[in-house]
Order: C-alpha cells, then structure tokens, then sequence
C-alpha cells in the first residue's frame, strides 16, 4: 500500500514559476513595411496561460536608431499580469538562435503599459544578409520566451469585476435564483451578465475600459452596451484619455467607429424626418 501525506514547509519555499514558449513567424519579411514607426501585428497567440500579440517594426519604431528593428511583445489581458523574464530570439533557417534579447527585470503588464520590449532590437541588414541563411524562404522565425511568478499573478481586473458578486446577489434573491436555475447553471453567466449590466453605472471615463473586458471576455450584452453608450457619446469619449487605450485593440476600434457612423446617420435621417413633418 502506498499512502499520501500532507507537506509543511519550514521557511519559505522557492517562488513558483510558470514558463513557455511561442513561435511567431513573420512571412516575406523582406517585402514588408521599411517605413520607420509601421508596425506588423501577429495574431493573438496563448503562452504561459495568458494571451499575447507581437509586433515588429521592420523599419524601425519612431524613435529607433536607423536601420534598426524594434520588437514589443503585448499582453491582450484585461488584468496585470508580472513578468519575471521575457526573451525574444531570432533564429535561423536551421532552426539556431542567431539573434536574442533577454530582460530578467520585473516587468508589468496592466491595461495602462500593455507592451513591453526592444526599440534597437536588431540590425536589418543582419536579417537580410543571404549569407547567414538567416531567412528560410524570407521567413523571419522569432522564438517567444515568458517565465511568470505566480506569486505576483495580479488578476485585479481593471476595471474590477463583480460578476462573482453579481451571480451570489443573484442567487441570494429568491426571485433571481428561480430565474437561474430555470435557466440552469449553464447560463448562469449570462444571467449574472444581465443583472451587472442593469445596475451598471456607465460613463466617459469608464466606458472603454469596460467595452475592453466585455470583448476579452465575451461578455455580449456589456459590450452592446458599452458601443450603445460610446455611440451616443462620441464626442465626449473620441477626446477623453481613455480613448487611446482603444486603439490598442484594432478590431474593436473598427466595430466602435462603425457603431458611431450609424448613430450619426441615424440622427441624421432623424433629424431630416423633422423637419419634413
């Protein structure tokens, strides 16, 4: 028979790490944009248990010395998560690291400073040197590195969430527990969802930090109502601070100007029915 007992540390145990890694590759790197402040963005890629963009600056960042390339990895999280060591390495065609950077500083991510990483990462010209074979078929390969502490995980969402305090108030409430578990607990974050969003107090400085976690989160009906609130607003929020912090996110830049240009035709064609009565 073999039998399992509990552990007790004396002192404090060695930090627990979480660590992994990530290949991006960049295609026909040599026919991308040499324009200095253009960045090329990867696809959002899981690593380390959280989700991630990386982007390349082939002509160098704005304020790159010249002809250098600028690589920042970003995190797509809607909460901070620490970093204990990042290493970006570019490899060659036979698959050997020729070219790396490595921070073993503390780093933070948060919605605030999502991106971190090197404006004088590399010299093009050693990229597109055919004599090192370091382009296989001008395929640019880059090796992402993340090493986590989980002791400083910071999973404050910003801005904080009480969906959990939303579902217990829920099921607190003898009318609202009928209704979830009507639903069953399948749909026990949608419910949540819509109570959080009738009893949320939306405003200008708010509304793009919540539009960001409710399209991280899918969370459709917050979402819906962040666009509605933004879209009759637009003004208020297009020249808040908050407003930058959108463009992070390209994809949900779009949809939000869309929504915006059809209030505004909307209004418009309001506004023409008027003045025909």
């Amino acid at each position: 028979m073999v039998l399992s007992g509990a552990i007790t540390h004396v002192g404090t145990p060695p930090t627990e790490q979480v660590s992994e890694k990530h290949t991006v590759k960049f295609h026909d790197f040599e026919s991308l944009t040499k324009t200095k402040g253009e960045r090329v963005i990867s696809p959002v890629f899981s690593c380390a248990g959280h989700k991630w963009i990386l982007q390349l600056y082939p002509g160098g960042d704005v304020d790159s010395q010249d002809g250098m390339v600028a690589a920042y990895l970003q995190g797509k999280m809607s909460y901070n998560i620490a970093v204990a060591l990042l290493e970006l390495i570019f490899k060659d065609s036979n698959g050997c690291p020729f070219h790396k950077q490595t921070c073993c500083d503390f780093r933070l991510f948060s919605m605030e400073s999502p991106s971190w990483g090197w404006k004088n990462f590399i010299k093009r010209d050693k990229i597109l040197n055919s004599s090192d074979k370091v382009l296989p078929s001008g395929t640019l390969e880059i090796e992402v590195c993340i090493q986590l502490h989980t002791d400083y995980l910071c999973r404050s969402v910003e801005p904080q969430s009480t969906l959990a305090e939303d579902v217990m108030t829920i099921l607190n409430d003898e009318g609202s527990a009928d209704v979830a578990f009507q639903y069953g607990f399948g749909n026990l974050k949608h419910v949540a969802e819509v109570w959080h969003v009738n009893n949320l107090k939306l405003t200008v400085d708010n509304v793009v930090d919540w539009i960001l976690y409710a399209d991280g989160n899918d969370l459709t009906l917050l979402k819906k109502a962040s666009m509605e609130f933004i879209a009759a607003s637009a003004v208020e929020v297009i020249t808040s601070e908050s407003w930058l912090r959108l463009q992070e996110s390209p994809s949900l830049s779009r949809e939000v100007i869309l929504a915006i240009a059809k209030q505004l035709e909307q209004n418009s064609e309001s506004k023409k029915r008027k003045r025909g009565e």
